[in-house]
């Protein structure tokens, strides 16, 4: 059982030396065995050395161990090991100076085993042929990750991040945050591509692939740039979507439109989505709009398409839209051209819900009393027509018998006696129309009884029969 712990422990810490060897300076790698009762000490065979050498030290003993490397001239120690009873230990021994020195090691109570050691001037391994070689393996497949590793890689991934990485990441995260939403309130762009915007991807992308700045933050870019897209597509600029139908060509458009205002006297100003409008809105050159009413959106659209949720706006009905320009100089060489777009807005965009629901009140009404106005017109028309065509008859039979001279005098002179054609319902035709029905109540703000009054009186005058107008204008 012994035998069998040793051989493990021997297999053991020539496993570690052959993978701390090749990080170590050490003059070689070719080790032999010196050995001692109850101590075994690998190292190598050469008595110069360079800096420093690897070597390995195996404890069979019940008791500890010591490792101590000594300069040869005074005797002071330079480096000092303790091994532990029935260990094995990979030790780095470091020449720190020009000179002799002497490798000894041994228990509490005399040495074991003594080396020399010298560290010259100048000095060159001799060549040895080591004997390893390398044989390319028969199959070059890539190794196939299961879930199991890929979990395993982020578990280890998440465990080497720090508080401190943490609490810098989430600062990181609340610049961008507001960087974007600064970006988007002096810009009043609705997506991230304006000057600004373009200038930080520009800057972040040379950072990463060229480390100019040499802060080596490369990883802190990620949640600097997620948390200013959050910030710009959070942030809100005033904005209505404009709603052109073009009878002609069948088409209807819809845009948003975002609008802002400098200041009073200029009032309402259209913020185009290019770069070049936003550095003439910088420099003072605005896009003005005027309109003949409001600019409340007073439509609902909505709108759905396969596989996207439906879409609600309120939208502004705009019947045209005319856009002109003038050229303004800038400095002394140069012009600038700004714009002036003119909208003319639907009817039912120019008035608020209740004032247009009391205009058609007053349409309807209006159109009810025409309706019945001209029915009580036909009717007295046709009275008309029956008296002429009564007096008509009784002149022809007053004048049998008499002169037609003498006749018309006497009608003109009221020789004749008047008629009396009483109203009858088979004398009086009315047409069956909608005048017949009751009209709709008049608004509020409307008399009915003066303006039906009025209307009747002056239909009245423009149905008298025509001999009657002819003899008051003889008199």
């Amino acid at each position: 059982m012994r035998a069998r712990t040793i051989s493990a422990m021997v297999l053991l810490a020539m496993l570690a030396l052959c993978i701390a060897a090749p990080s170590a300076s050490a003059v070689s790698t070719d080790l032999q065995r010196v050995s001692a009762p109850g101590v075994d000490l690998w190292i190598s065979d050469y008595a110069q050395v360079q800096y420093s050498e690897i070597v390995l030290l195996i404890n069979y003993l019940d008791t500890p161990v010591v490792l101590q490397l000594r300069e040869a001239a005074s005797g002071e120690n330079v480096t000092t090991y303790t091994l532990a009873p029935g260990s094995s230990e990979v030790y780095e021994l470091v020449y720190p100076n020009l000179g002799q020195y002497t490798v000894v090691v041994g228990d509490l109570s005399a040495a074991l085993i003594e080396l020399p050691r010298e560290r010259p001037a100048t000095y060159l391994p001799p060549p040895r042929d080591s004997g390893w070689s390398w044989t390319r393996p028969d199959s070059s497949e890539p190794k196939i990750y299961t879930a199991a590793d890929v979990a395993e890689m982020i578990a280890d991934t998440i465990s080497r991040i720090t508080m401190e990485v943490w609490i810098l990441t989430f600062i990181t995260a609340i610049g961008g945050f507001a960087a974007g939403a600064a970006v988007k309130r002096s810009t009043l762009f609705l997506v991230p591509a304006d000057v600004i915007s373009i200038f930080i991807y520009a800057f972040v992308a040379t950072d990463l692939l060229f480390d100019w700045t040499g802060l080596g933050i490369g990883l802190y870019y990620v949640p600097f740039i997620a948390g200013y897209l959050i910030g710009f597509f959070v942030a809100h600029v005033t904005y209505v979507m404009v709603q052109q139908d073009d009878l002609g060509n069948k088409t209807s458009t819809k845009r948003p439109v975002v609008l802002y205002s400098p200041n009073e006297e200029i009032g309402y100003c259209i913020q185009q989505q290019s770069n070049k409008a936003l550095i003439k809105r910088w420099m003072g050159y605005h896009h003005r709009l005027g309109t003949d009413a409001g600019l409340a959106p007073d439509w609902a659209d909505s709108t759905k398409y396969p596989y996207f949720p439906k879409f609600r706006r309120m939208v502004i009905m705009v019947e045209e839209s005319v856009t002109e320009y003038e050229d303004k100089p800038f400095m002394k060489w140069f012009t600038v051209r700004t714009y002036t777009t003119y909208w003319q807005l639907s009817n039912a965009s120019k008035f608020p819900k209740g004032m247009w629901k009391k205009s058609s009140a007053a349409i309807i009404w209006a159109r009810d009393l025409i309706n019945r106005l001209y029915g009580d017109l036909i009717t007295e028309r046709q009275k008309g027509q029956m008296v002429a065509t009564q007096v008509a008859a009784e002149m022809h039979t007053y004048t049998i018998g008499r002169s037609t001279h003498r006749a018309i005098f006497d009608q003109f002179t009221g020789a004749v006696p008047p008629l009396n054609i009483p109203e009858t319902q088979e004398n009086v035709m009315r047409p069956v129309t909608r005048a017949t029905a009751a009209p709709q109540r008049m608004p509020e703000d409307v008399e009915p009884e003066q303006t039906e009054r009025e209307d009747k009186d002056e239909l009245e005058e423009e149905s008298e029969p025509t001999m009657e107008k002819k003899n008051r204008r003889k008199n």
